[in-house]
């Protein structure tokens, strides 16, 4: 493990973006922090997350079915919804680079206690937002390449993080 220890540039607090996974499925993520919206377009299906700590609460939006869902947001699920670089990861610095014409830092990700890194993070060095993340299996071999795309640093709508008027709410 290398002794680089720059850390990444802050996530920026305003943002939306699409994440492209290799997987084939999409995430659409809105985020004016504390506020979170997140789309997810998985074989056929679209789910929506609306996380709202201002009120305590987590929206399960259901478009197929015009629906939604209301939870009750504890601490504990909020940070391990809105942590960048988690505790149980160690990044370190390896190069810079770019991505579509934007310069980077490229972090080596490591689990805690071991050797080989788990996976890789590039992070842009002007807005600190991580545009691409590979992970890696125990043999090195990328298993998952998750990419941003359609970036925006616009504020988004408030009306985005409310369950849409029309649709009923189910009780759990």
């Amino acid at each position: 493990m290398t002794s680089n220890k720059i850390p990444p540039a802050p996530m920026p607090q305003k943002y939306s973006a699409e994440l492209v996974r290799s997987d084939g499925i999409t995430l659409r993520i809105i985020i004016d922090e504390p506020l979170r919206r997140t789309e997810t377009h998985a074989h056929g299906n679209i789910t929506i997350s609306i996380v709202r700590p201002d009120k305590g609460i987590m929206y399960s939006v259901l478009p197929q079915q015009s629906k939604y869902m209301s939870m009750p947001l504890s601490p504990e699920s909020l940070s391990a919804m809105t942590d960048s670089n988690p505790t149980d990861e160690l990044w370190t610095f390896e190069c810079n680079d770019t991505i579509n014409g934007i310069t980077v830092s490229k972090y080596a990700v490591f689990a805690r206690d071991v050797v080989d890194p788990t996976g890789y993070v590039h992070v842009d060095t002007t807005t600190g937002l991580r545009l691409k993340k590979v992970t890696l299996n125990s043999l090195g071999d990328e298993v998952l390449t998750v990419k941003a795309v359609n970036v925006s640093y616009e504020v988004p709508p408030r009306d985005c993080f409310e369950p849409p008027a029309d649709y009923r709410e189910v009780k759990m």
